[in-house]
């Protein structure tokens, strides 16, 4: 009943969260810009279980989503339901594995239900719950405890069939293979799992690889990233303030690697955390983002399982007080673009990333002059962006300033000539200024480019092909 009750919690207090609709943060490109995952046919099915889309394998994530179209159709709302009923089934479960490892809790629930209201309701949780794109971190994490909960009930078959549904949402979920090992009293048993991982690990690293092979870091960058990684989560879980969808890179160490030597106090627990964590690290550091909240989502389970024996009835009505309100006012920040990227902006002012995306955003909602002026900042960050001269250009465009925006897009064309959107929109303003056989040239290389501008208008904004 504590892990029921800890569930019923949960979807309580994400249920009470602003639910928006899809974000332009890879949810658009995921879910909205095509259809091949909307269906169940075979063919379908077939997309779901070799597809690499945007790096990850995650057929039974796919799949999920499917299941959601088939039944809701592309309504963000119901989507986001999933993503709650998931997490709260993931946290009930876990309560239950900590009833079970927590020698305190044994026939006295109060530890385990600490646990799982620290691991439910903290704040690290929000962007895998209420991201839609983030779905796979949730049933992956319900799979995952589920299989957990079935070890630990000596039910062998049923946890590795368990844990390989959770690895065939998010491979991610490869660092729980040693949770097994660790658990195992023989330990030649724990080797199914491991083949499960290397498995996953290597179909998902196939998906990535043109993005590892990008960021070129050196061993040591990556040392660097691996360690500031270890040292970020633990500060975060017990000091969640500053959370951000986006953390950029750096190359040099953090100070928060002063605090790593704390982790000893964890022993086995630390352990634990640094091998789920893993995959996520730094070691296949795959983009510009030094971390996630949502990396955190299997990796801080151990964490959970320390508080868990500090648990009493007070402490955790207090705990569930404090998270709740946390958590609402982080999930506030996800409701929208113009949100989620305004405070992105705040705690990183000096981050290109989210300057752009909080531009496009601004662009979107049709918020002309702030979209102005953070495309600006975004070129002040980065002067070879593309992106932000074109669309900044249809802005003056669309003000009247020919100039200006003529300036912007042979800025963009001189930066990369082979842009069609710049092509195309310079060619409606040529037009409009009266150099007509110039604007034709124009348009007709954007059209050799990219065939499909035809059936979109000018000035439309464009996002960077980057993440």
């Amino acid at each position: 009943m504590t892990g029921l009750a800890v569930a019923v919690l949960t979807a309580a207090v994400f249920l009470l969260a602003p639910s928006g609709g899809f974000l332009g943060w890879d949810d658009k490109v995921n879910l909205v810009a095509h259809d091949a995952w909307r269906g169940l046919s075979p063919a379908h099915l077939r997309w779901m279980l070799t597809t690499h889309h945007h790096g990850p394998w995650q057929p039974l994530s796919w799949l999920s989503w499917a299941l959601d179209h088939a039944a809701w159709g592309l309504d963000p709302h119901a989507f986001r339901r999933t993503n709650i009923l998931l997490h709260a089934v993931a946290a009930g479960l876990f309560t239950e594995c900590a009833r079970l490892l927590l020698p305190k809790a044994k026939g006295f629930a109060w530890g385990a239900a600490f646990a799982g209201v620290f691991f439910a309701l903290h704040p690290l949780r929000v962007e895998s719950v209420v991201w839609l794109t983030e779905r796979r971190d949730v049933l992956s994490g319900a799979f995952a405890a589920a299989s957990l909960l079935a070890f630990l009930k000596e039910r062998r078959g049923a946890s590795l069939g368990l844990f390989a549904a959770a690895l065939l949402s998010k491979g991610t979920a490869v660092g729980m293979a040693w949770v097994f090992l660790f658990l195992e009293k023989d330990r030649r048993r724990a080797w199914p799992y491991f083949a499960l991982a290397l498995g996953a690990g290597l179909a998902n690293l196939s998906g990535f690889g043109g993005e590892l092979r990008a960021m070129e870091l050196t061993a040591g960058q990556r040392a660097v990233a691996v360690l500031n990684s270890l040292a970020f989560y633990p500060v975060k879980t017990f000091l969640p303030h500053g959370l951000s969808p986006y953390y950029p890179l750096t190359h040099s160490l953090s100070p928060l690697v002063l605090l790593l030597p704390a982790l000893w106090f964890l022993r086995g627990h630390a352990v634990a955390y640094a091998l789920i964590l893993a995959p996520v690290s730094g070691v296949f550091q795959a983009g510009a983002q030094a971390y996630a909240d949502r990396y955190s989502y299997l990796a801080c389970l151990p964490f959970a399982l320390f508080v868990g024996r500090f648990g009493t009835p007070v402490r955790v009505a207090l705990l569930a007080s404090v998270l709740s309100v946390l958590t609402l006012r982080q999930a506030a920040f996800w409701r929208d673009d113009v949100s989620l990227w305004t405070r992105a902006v705040a705690l990183a002012p000096q981050a290109y990333l989210p300057r752009s995306n909080l531009a496009l955003a601004f662009d979107a909602a049709g918020d002309r002059v702030n979209a102005a002026e953070q495309y600006l900042w975004a070129i002040k960050l980065e002067p070879r962006d593309v992106e932000a001269r074109v669309n900044l250009g249809a802005i003056r465009s669309k003000e009247g300033d020919y100039k200006a925006a003529e300036s912007l897009y042979r800025e963009a064309l001189a930066l990369r000539p082979s842009h069609a959107p710049a092509h195309f929109n310079l060619a409606f303003l040529l037009r409009a200024t009266g150099r007509k056989d110039e604007g034709l040239r124009h348009l007709r290389e954007a059209l050799r480019l990219e065939p499909g501008l035809a059936e979109r208008l000018p000035s439309r904004p464009v996002a960077p092909l980057r993440k």
